[in-house]
């Protein structure tokens, strides 16, 4: 009995101690089991009218060594990129991160890949670069129309991470689904298959 009555003063410290709340237990085991799941995403629905694009995958590093999102088409036809815009919100860690927009010459192919760095370094002809950085800890993606960047409404698509471990990336299954999942051998720049 007097084990039991430890346990339960020790699960509600460790309740305290993640922020958890104590009033809703189903809420509470919920937050304790996802909390650091690197692929516990929550997204927007897919689109329904073009340009039919998500982001399909994502790796964020340890210290940004190379993180990066990949952008897939299931589009019937190829899809100028111009006038879009990615972004990476990183939970108020660094609130100077601004939205990276594509080159207006960018297009991508109906069930193709655009792979785009986020490392803060210039694009060159053969690789797309960001100006931010993905957060390992959580944080949200977003593609959207530049001219409707305050309005999360109309993103084309968001998915909000939890902890990246840098060792996988997160990949939806199959390729424009509805489910992630962790990739020790990430994908990147094709199938998810």
């Amino acid at each position: 009995m007097r084990i039991t009555v430890y346990l339960m003063y020790l699960f509600g410290i460790l309740l305290l101690l993640t922020g958890c709340p104590v009033d809703e237990e189903d809420d509470v085991i919920e937050d304790l089991t996802t909390q650091h799941e690197p692929c516990a995403v929550s997204m927007a629905e897919l689109p329904t009218t073009s340009p039919l694009l998500v982001i399909n995958e994502f790796k964020a590093h340890e210290n940004y060594k190379r993180d990066w999102i990949e952008i897939y088409s299931f589009d019937i036809g190829p899809v100028s990129m111009a006038g879009l815009s990615l972004w990476a919100d990183d939970g108020g860690v660094g609130d100077d991160q601004q939205p990276w927009e594509f080159p207006p010459e960018v297009t991508i192919e109906p069930n193709d890949y655009l792979v785009v760095f986020c490392d803060q370094n210039e694009s060159t002809e053969d690789e797309l670069h960001a100006s931010f950085r993905i957060e390992r800890d959580d944080g949200s993606l977003r593609l959207f129309f530049t001219e409707h960047a305050a309005d999360w409404e109309s993103s084309i698509d968001h998915v909000d991470y939890g902890f990246q471990d840098g060792g996988e990336s997160c990949a939806r299954q199959p390729d424009a689904g509805l489910t992630w999942d962790e990739k020790r051998e990430h994908t990147r720049g094709a199938s998810n298959d």
